[in-house]
């Protein structure tokens, strides 16, 4: 069987199709880019390897054509339009460009981000192994907000100041009502997907968007004792950073908080332990990650010790990398107790308060 370029989007189709077609095997997508209506645009200079299956919209055998770049995140362009049914002509807008993709990634999210700034002589990665990424198991029935089962879901969420349909579009939340081929089942809850980024090959500067496991959260306080957060079985938190994939692609400061509702708050520069301690797997990811960025960690009223440690610990790592830039830490503002009860303002107020010089 041909080996594809995306094996990660091959497989995903798998998965959802059944049977996949590889054409023009091995042939790298080449883009040229053009001007229309004054807006800069590419197009296929060189069409490369695709995958064909069954339409989902109307159910032509083998007519729908999905390109190897296919949702793939590069200098912000999502590539969704490299798909294409030669019978029915779909998906031909933007929406249905979406919703083919919500059929091949249930937790809709780019599929892969290339990478050219990584450090490699210094890195601590050096000399790593890179294997497969681990399947997942994903709760089956996800919901949208929009859907009228998730409305007390969505309501919950718009309570604590959080839109659920931006949750839905940047990281993918959802809301499952029941899913038993899961461990933990999940009863009523909200669902997190968390994603990592891994090296494609062994010292390649170049990363992929990988779907690591997910978190379920209760809506509300559930008087039953049920925990609030659970993790997907086998979830290695100590080696996550929630987050990771969107804060890399951006510039300032990298905030460290707790967990997931704080990323929220805060938004694409910062990224969640999923507790109170940052573990030597963490700590390199920030050092690899995060070369010469200002990090704050800003951690909940009741864990300042906690959050003194991982300062100190992610200070040293980085002196061990020669990496000087600032690590200091914040703390909640007077009356609230968390970054999640902060209003983003607020909370960014007391990043910028910590950051020496401002």
């Amino acid at each position: 069987m041909p080996s594809p370029l995306n094996p990660q989007l091959h497989n995903a189709l798998l998965k959802a199709f059944g049977d996949v077609h590889i054409a023009n095997e091995g042939e790298t997508f080449i883009p040229s880019k053009v001007i229309y209506r004054g807006r800069q645009s590419s197009e296929a200079a060189h069409s490369g390897e695709y995958y064909s299956v069954d339409c989902p919209f109307c159910h032509g055998r083998k007519k729908l054509w999905i390109n190897h770049m296919w949702g793939v995140n590069d200098q912000g362009e999502d590539h969704l339009y490299l798909a294409w049914c030669y019978r029915c002509e779909q998906p031909s807008i933007r929406e249905t460009q979406k919703e083919l993709r919500e059929q091949v990634f249930p937790f809709s999210y780019g599929l892969r981000q290339k990478r050219s700034d990584l450090p490699t002589a210094t890195s601590p990665s050096e000399g790593e192994t890179i294997s497969a990424p681990t399947p997942v198991a994903i709760p089956v029935g996800l919901l949208r907000f929009q859907d009228d089962v998730a409305a007390s879901a969505a309501d919950y969420l718009r309570e604590r100041g959080f839109d659920p349909f931006e949750l839905d579009e940047k990281w993918g939340v959802r809301y499952c009502p029941y899913a038993n081929n899961v461990k933990p089942r999940i009863l009523d809850r909200i669902v997190i997907p968390i994603y990592t980024l891994r090296r494609t090959l062994q010292f390649s500067q170049t990363t992929e968007v990988v779907l690591a496991g997910w978190q379920s959260r209760c809506i509300g306080d559930d008087p039953s004792g049920t925990p609030k957060y659970m993790c997907m079985q086998g979830l290695k938190k100590s080696q996550l950073l929630y987050g990771l994939p969107q804060a890399v692609d951006t510039t300032g400061p990298v905030v460290i908080v707790e967990g997931v509702t704080d990323v929220w708050r805060l938004g694409s520069r910062a990224v969640a332990v999923l507790g109170k301690a940052v573990s030597r797997t963490q700590q390199q990811l920030l050092v690899r990650h995060f070369p010469g960025r200002p990090i704050v960690v800003f951690f909940d009223d009741g864990a300042k010790a906690e959050g003194n440690l991982a300062a100190a610990a992610i200070r040293a790592i980085r002196q061990e990398y020669g990496d000087r830039a600032p690590v200091v830490v914040a703390t909640p503002p007077a009356g609230r107790d968390d970054v999640g009860a902060c209003m983003p303002d607020e909370a960014w107020a007391a990043v910028w308060a910590a950051l020496p010089g401002k």
